[in-house]
């Protein structure tokens, strides 16, 4: 017997390992700029620090539109893979998910002006 606990806590699982792995992709992005970012800030180099910055906040606002669409129109289908023929629990995850894809907006934008902060010390 299946509770409606049990679904709850699935569907919740399954969202936030998604969730995780996708933010892994900023985290990485964040942690590559990082060192150049610092060194730039380090050397007054203002022009190159634009540059980078520049560059990385447009791949983080491509990656973070793609990541939000691929969850919207993929996203049952991403789900499924971890569900294993459980339908209650797609459902309920794909539910969730499709809120949840929001965050994916705004997380990659925080994620990387974080990291960029904290590696040149000014937050």
């Amino acid at each position: 017997m299946v509770y409606a606990g049990e679904v709850r806590v699935a569907a919740m699982s399954i969202i936030i390992y998604l969730y995780f792995l996708f933010s892994s992709l900023y985290i990485g992005l964040s942690m590559g700029v990082s060192p150049l970012v610092s060194v730039s800030f380090g050397a007054k180099n203002v022009e190159r620090l634009r540059e980078l910055m520049g560059l990385a906040l447009k791949v983080t606002l491509v990656g973070s539109l793609m990541t939000y669409l691929s969850i919207l129109g993929f996203g049952d289908a991403i789900i499924t893979l971890f569900t294993a023929g459980r339908a209650d629990v797609t459902k309920l995850a794909t539910e969730g998910m499709a809120i949840m894809s929001l965050a994916f907006l705004v997380s990659g934008f925080n994620i990387l002006m974080f990291r960029t902060l904290h590696r040149v010390e000014q937050w």
